[in-house]
């Protein structure tokens, strides 16, 4: 598969499945509950100064 940036608009839209418009409500809940937030899981960082 081409690189995201390579592609035309056409391609692109119908690889990440929407149009110029959006998706449509329903479309966003359902994507929702299939991946979840578009959110980072924080990671818990040991400080530097406790490893020495």
């Amino acid at each position: 598969m081409k690189e995201f940036y390579n592609l035309t608009k056409e391609e692109l839209f119908n690889n990440l499945q929407t149009t110029e418009k959006g998706i449509s409500e329903q479309e966003a809940k359902k994507r929702l509950e299939q991946y979840g937030f578009n959110e980072f899981k924080e990671k818990k960082v040991k400080p530097l100064s406790k490893s020495l």
